[in-house]
């Protein structure tokens, strides 16, 4: 899935009281990119007409998912709302944002990939995979713990919490990220019991987006690739 596109996703809401600024004058305003994600020529594809259109098609379509599932969202009443809990994870870098940068011509330079998260700042923490401000729901209680995407479900502290709740007890984990990423004496029950599984790494810190690959390597994968030799690869095209 796409990030929420702006009006949606949170700090590009309008009257939202925590709204997000960029850190220079970018035409498009948004956490996760400086270009608009639902425009089809945004993307700078270089697609004929067909494919763009085709293009445009699933970015609607997407659009109007998030749309859906925020208008459900926000039909819930308060008592709804209460009976529901968010576990998201903290500490790990995370793809926040992407941004192109234009050379000359129109053409795209580079790519800046901001992985680096931020204490505090709930667009630039996450779990490897989802920021914390994409994870969360409006006017729901949200907990943090120290893990990654896909592995939280197999740390002991996350699992006895979602039994304590659905108990009728109370979640004792901790409810900000600064706290979550606080060194203390529990470190056995944040820790995945499954990290070959789950790639959580055994100190906790993992990087899902290493950027760096050592060319030879790349040159040798494309290779297999051309002569469709890696079967565990999905090409997609837009037809």
């Amino acid at each position: 899935m796409l990030p929420a596109p702006a009006g949606i996703y949170p700090g590009t809401r309008e009257n939202d009281p925590d709204s997000w600024r960029p850190a220079r004058s970018d035409a498009y305003s948004h956490p996760c990119a400086n270009f608009d994600l639902y425009d089809a020529p945004s993307w700078k594809l270089d697609l004929n007409s067909g494919a763009s259109s085709d293009l445009q098609r699933v970015l609607d379509g997407a659009r109007e998912f998030h749309e859906r599932m925020y208008e459900a969202h926000l039909a819930l009443g308060n008592e709804q709302r209460e009976k529901m809990t968010v576990i998201a994870g903290v500490g790990q870098k995370t793809l926040f944002r992407l941004a192109y940068h234009r050379k000359f011509f129109g053409l795209w330079e580079k790519a800046e990939k901001v992985t680096e998260p931020i204490l505090d700042d709930r667009h630039r923490e996450g779990d490897g995979r989802v920021p914390v401000a994409s994870a969360a729901l409006e006017g729901v209680r949200i907990h943090y713990i120290k893990g990654v995407h896909g592995g939280l479900v197999n740390i002991p502290a996350v699992y006895a919490a979602i039994f304590d709740y659905l108990n009728g007890g109370e979640i004792s984990l901790p409810d900000s990220p600064r706290a979550a990423l606080e060194p203390h004496l529990a470190v056995a029950s944040e820790s995945s019991q499954t990290p070959a599984l789950d790639r959580s790494p055994e100190d906790g810190e993992a990087d899902l987006w290493n950027l760096e690959a050592d060319p030879v390597v790349v040159a040798e994968l494309k290779t297999q690739l051309e002569q469709e030799r890696l079967p565990a690869f999905t090409r997609v095209k837009i037809l």
